[in-house]
């Protein structure tokens, strides 16, 4: 439809990475949310006890990194299939 091979498989690689990232914010919040629910609610409920909330940020800056990979990772095949065949036979497909 215009677009180079090239550009094809940016458009899946950023697709891919884009949707990580919203992955691995959402991904973090939740964790957080969760961890904070257990410490100060479940915890202090059901045994009487807590433990200190610490929330290191190279640990949060590492575990978005992995998650950029992944992504990153699991953009190449999808990339490289979808420049193989014919276009018309794709569309056709969706």
């Amino acid at each position: 439809m215009g677009a180079g091979v090239r550009q094809i498989q940016g458009m899946v690689f950023w697709e891919s990475l884009i949707l990580g990232a919203i992955g691995a914010v959402l991904g973090l919040l939740a964790g957080l949310l969760l961890a904070a629910l257990l410490i100060f609610v479940i915890n202090k409920q059901s045994f009487g006890w807590t433990i200190q909330f610490v929330v290191s940020p190279s640990t949060l800056l590492g575990a978005v990194t992995v998650a950029g990979l992944a992504a990153i990772a699991a953009a190449y095949l999808p990339a490289r299939w979808v420049t193989k065949g014919v276009i018309a036979e794709g569309l056709r497909y969706e």
